[in-house]
């Protein structure tokens, strides 16, 4: 076997330069935005860094500057407003520290039992134990990845009942799918999204939350949460997840629409016909910002803009599942208008 894995003499350069070389692709994998098999995988790499620097006989300096230099960049990540990786920096550095308080008695220990058993011993104990992390790693490893495999699959066949409107089917295979993958953000999203068409709307925002745990910019689970947050009549934490979603992407319709809609419901009306008015103006042909409008320009007597909202409605597909009240379809709108405006 390589000198390196059998010689704990290595001089100090060697040891520094090993160690660099293993921080840096620590650093390098929890800089990843989407990390896999995180955070048991981060956990497994340490410990084979901790391993190996043990046998080494690192000094014990050198994890407190490595446990410094991880804080050090969480504060940055902190500051560049990273969030998953900023907490990720925290939490690995103190791993350093509490090793660096232990190593002094871990290496007191080592050489008692070099001294009592030999070289060859504490040797074969430290390869024993190098191995056997390896082999767990590699066997987790596979284990994960049929999991994944087969979460992709339950993923896909969610995903075709949702396009089918089958939601409860739907609910069933990503259900399924996010328990073989806790990180599959995408079928959480779609099994967020299945719940808000079932009207299950607390479990519809934990799906969601879950979703923007792992994926924190993710627009269309935003979009849904926000959605979620309104039909459940929580319109403060509505218009939060609304404006999140306007600042990803201004040009987005249903971002504008869904502010204007949960606005109009708080009665905000000034408000809400900036919104609408943003939103038709990004797409113009869907039925209901053109019907709250008439509404809204109706409530604040502004009966010829009210008319023209309720005439381009006429000309629209009412969709399906939008319920409206008896007395305020909108022929009966163009009736009460047509009365008033003869006053």
């Amino acid at each position: 076997m390589n000198k390196i894995f059998i010689d704990s003499s290595l001089n100090e350069d060697k040891k520094i330069l090993f160690s660099a070389i293993f921080i840096s692709f620590i650093i390098f994998y929890l800089c990843v935005s989407e990390l896999i098999f995180y955070p048991i995988f981060a956990s497994i790499i340490l410990i084979l860094f901790f391993i190996c620097n043990l046998y080494f006989e690192l000094k014990t300096s050198y994890y407190y500057i490595f446990g410094l230099f991880f804080f050090f960049l969480s504060f940055v990540f902190l500051i560049l407003a990273i969030t998953n990786i900023w907490l990720r920096f925290l939490i690995s550095s103190l791993p350093f520290f509490i090793l660096g308080l232990v190593n002094p008695y871990i290496l007191s220990f080592k050489n008692r039992v070099e001294n009592r058993f030999g070289k060859k011993v504490i040797k074969s104990i430290f390869i024993f134990i190098l191995l056997s992390v390896i082999i767990i790693l590699i066997l987790f490893v596979l284990n994960q990845l049929g999991d994944i495999k087969l979460s992709s699959k339950y993923y896909k066949e969610g995903y075709d009942f949702y396009q089918k409107n089958n939601f409860s089917n739907a609910i069933d295979s990503l259900e399924k799918s996010v328990e073989l993958n806790i990180r599959n953000y995408e079928a959480l999203n779609l099994l967020g999204r299945a719940y808000l068409k079932e009207k299950d709307f607390e479990n519809s925002k934990t799906s969601l939350i879950k979703a923007l745990k792992i994926k924190p910019n993710f627009f269309d689970a935003i979009i849904a949460l926000a959605t979620a947050y309104e039909k459940s009549e929580d319109f403060e934490n509505a218009i939060i997840y609304y404006e999140k979603a306007q600042k990803l992407n201004q040009g987005d319709f249903g971002a504008y629409f869904g502010m204007g809609r949960t606005l109009y419901k708080i009665g905000d009306l000034d408000k809400a016909l900036g919104e609408l008015i943003t939103a038709n103006d990004i797409y113009s042909k869907n039925f209901e910002p053109h019907y709250i409008l008439g509404k809204i320009y109706y409530e604040k007597e502004e009966y010829e803009e009210a008319l023209n909202q309720f005439n381009i409605c006429n000309q629209l597909e009412k969709p399906e599942d939008l319920e409206i009240p008896d007395g305020e379809e909108v022929i009966d709108f163009i009736e009460k208008i047509k009365i008033n405006m003869k006053k």
